[in-house]
């Protein structure tokens, strides 16, 4: 799978240094199957790099089988919010 545009975008627009992950995504990944220790992962990664990356929401999400599935979700979620805004 490969990264589409508007992706890096979106997770650099719901990360940052000092807010971790905004309320709407922690909805969107619980809305897709994380659990409360992947979402304060991701919140930790975003506050230690400064925003997320495509690259590295994947590469975290990959590396288990329940993380696939919690990407694929999002793929599908975020192409739909894409396709909303255009």
């Amino acid at each position: 799978m490969h990264k589409r545009d508007g992706e890096d975008d979106y997770y650099a627009s719901v990360s940052s240094v000092q807010h971790g992950l905004a309320p709407e995504f922690r909805r969107l990944l619980s809305s897709c199957g994380a659990n409360a220790s992947t979402i304060m992962a991701l919140q930790a990664k975003a506050e230690s790099q400064g925003s997320l990356n495509d690259q590295l929401v994947r590469s975290f999400l990959q590396e288990s089988h329940f993380g696939q599935n919690v990407l694929y979700c999002l793929d599908a979620k975020i192409e739909r919010l894409d396709a909303v805004d255009d």
